[in-house]
């Protein structure tokens, strides 16, 4: 009874050892798996970042861009206004020059009509003057 007692207690023993290993097994199993899960979980994070770095990178390159060319349309913005302004003062003193100078000849055209009246008149005048003289020395 004693030896079948001790083989059954052995049996057990291995038995129990067996389970162990066993155990052992899906434990070191389940460690490595849990081990890579988290490598991997750590690596995805670490190119998220990279990721967004680069994104960060790019966005920061476009604002400066975007700056840049608002601070060049400002600029042309800027000569087109004084540009515009310097021609709309040539072209205003050249329409005021035109102007004045119509304007004087229109003047002078005035005197010069009354003028010409003056002389019509002065010589109808004359003329009747003279028509009046060759009456008068018709009638002697």
């Amino acid at each position: 009874k004693e030896e079948a007692a001790g083989e059954r207690l052995k049996l057990k023993e291995l038995e129990l050892e067996k389970r162990a290993r066993e155990m052992r097994r899906e434990l070191v199993q389940q460690l490595e798996t849990h081990s890579q899960q988290y490598s991997d979980r750590r690596r995805q994070l670490e190119l998220e970042v990279e990721q967004l770095k680069l994104r960060e990178n790019v966005v920061a390159t476009k604002e400066v861009r975007i700056r840049d060319e608002e601070n060049r349309i400002e600029a042309q913005r800027a000569t087109l206004k004084q540009q515009f302004e310097a021609d709309s003062a040539a072209f205003k003193t050249k329409v005021e020059a035109a102007l004045q100078s119509e304007w004087s000849a229109v003047r002078n055209s005035e005197a010069e009509v009354a003028k010409q009246r003056i002389l019509l008149e002065c010589q109808t005048e004359t003329r009747s003057q003279l028509e009046q003289k060759a009456e008068l020395g018709d009638q002697q």
